[in-house]
């Protein structure tokens, strides 16, 4: 059956995504948006801006792509920010995409950034902490205007931008 959540008919829907516990997230230009047990779209009120990517860490916790403010990453103690002053090249996340190598790939307004070993907290074994490695036309990026991510099984990601569409050997970005 199809139907509209009451009082959300207006608002303009950008992403969701459904966590691995079934859970509802809704990305708007109004912010942020969870399903909850009434099966009512409530409020994150955090961040405040417009949603425009999101998706599951594999550890759990939300990956939330914004319009301005930057990368955050909601788990369940707690909010991390990652923007452009932390090496991302932009603070317009346009696509989020977790490949099978569990590696977070950033699209944004000015390049693409992978995300690699992220955790909470430096890596009590190895003292170690996530790094952003980003790819522009300075990297040899063809074009830095970057809306949607894909990778298959041959080790490509693709990259879609405002103007054309690539096929990029990941292997080839990382080295």
């Amino acid at each position: 059956q199809l139907r509209s959540l009451e009082g959300y008919a207006s608002r303009q829907i950008t992403s969701l995504l459904e966590d691995h516990t079934g859970r509802l997230w809704v990305g708007s230009w109004e912010g942020l948006l969870v399903k909850d047990a009434n099966e009512c779209l409530v409020s994150m009120g955090e961040p405040e801006d417009a949603i425009l990517a999101l998706c599951e860490h594999a550890g759990g916790g939300i990956w939330i792509g914004t319009q301005s403010s930057g990368l955050f990453f909601l788990p369940m103690d707690g909010t991390q920010v990652l923007r452009k002053v932390e090496g991302l090249p932009s603070d317009t996340i346009r696509a989020l995409h977790r490949d099978a190598e569990g590696l977070l790939w950033i699209a944004t307004s000015r390049g693409l950034a992978c995300l690699i070993g992220h955790s909470r907290d430096k890596d009590a074994q190895t003292g170690t902490q996530s790094r952003i490695f980003c790819f522009t036309p300075e990297h040899g990026m063809p074009d830095d205007d970057i809306l949607q991510l894909l990778d298959d099984e041959q080790g490509a990601l693709w990259v879609g931008t405002r103007h054309n569409l690539y096929r990029i050997n990941r292997q080839d970005l990382l080295n």
